[in-house]
């Protein structure tokens, strides 16, 4: 079996991918959803699971061209084309299967300020524990991790070696709970 990376549809995972994705908490109201509801009374849950699919799929490839065809549930026991007509007509896809692109931005673009500003925050308080000297002139995605504190990981990708109290100190967490309590 391989990675996460070789099974992302269209195989597209890039620098942009998204691990996580925003939704509304009210997704059931809104009015394309209801509109769903309405005209497909009983087959909507299944449409439903195929559209947060290829949501899930195009936000972690990045890839809001990714289409219904691509990204659909292989245990999904519903018709394909039955559930795309129906995403197609309440306005959740195009008519070749992908997100609408204005849907698209409207929902990354706030998603990915908000990583910078936590980016950027984390950042900051990294060089303010005195780490200064550590931290590389551009804001990478993760802190700095000294060539000497990593491991090979899963297809040669590189994973820090660190440990709880490294990694809630370098949080600007106080790792009282991991203090030996043996001293006492």
């Amino acid at each position: 079996m391989g990675s996460d990376r070789e099974q992302c549809p269209g195989n597209a995972v890039t620098r942009d991918a998204l691990t996580r994705m925003d939704v509304d908490t009210a997704w059931v109201y809104h009015r394309k959803f209801r509109a769903l509801q309405r005209a497909d009374p009983d087959g909507w849950p299944n449409a439903a699971v195929a559209w947060f699919a290829l949501l899930g799929e195009a936000w972690r490839g990045a890839n809001p061209a990714l289409t219904m065809a691509e990204a659909w549930p292989p245990a999904l026991r519903a018709d394909e084309a039955q559930v795309t007509a129906s995403l197609v007509s309440a306005g959740l896809i195009t008519a070749s299967g992908e997100i609408p692109r204005e849907s698209w931005d409207e929902w990354t673009a706030p998603a990915r300020a908000r990583m910078d500003k936590a980016r950027h925050a984390a950042a900051s308080r990294w060089q303010s524990s005195g780490n200064a000297q550590a931290m590389p002139s551009a804001i990478p995605a993760i802190p700095a991790i000294p060539r000497s504190r990593r491991r090979a990981g899963e297809n040669g990708a590189v994973a820090p070696l660190v440990d709880m109290r490294t990694a809630m100190t370098a949080a600007g967490l106080r790792p009282a709970i991991l203090e030996d309590k043996s001293k006492d």
